[in-house]
């Protein structure tokens, strides 16, 4: 699996990296995705932190991928999809 580089992510937010990731925990609640899933993606490489802006908050471009797959999160087989199109 791959793991999260955190010094490397903190150079692309302009805020600090614990309030990135708290704010894509939050967009992966808002829409339902899974515990289990929220915590693995909230520790794997770069593929889910695109959602987000330079600011770390939720872009248009991530909020209308989200709404694309909304139907998918809560089911675990079905999120593995949504996990397969953003590593895509």
């Amino acid at each position: 699996m791959w793991k999260l580089d955190e010094n490397r992510m903190q150079r692309e937010f302009s805020v600090p990296f614990a309030q990135v990731r708290e704010n894509l925990r939050k967009v992966f609640e808002e829409y339902g995705v899974s515990k289990t899933k929220q915590n693995t993606w909230l520790e794997t490489e770069d593929f889910y932190w695109g959602l987000l802006d330079d600011n770390g908050q939720l872009s248009e471009e991530g909020r209308a991928t989200m709404e694309k797959w909304k139907d998918y999160f809560g089911d675990p087989l079905k999120e593995m999809s949504f996990a397969m199109y953003m590593i895509d």
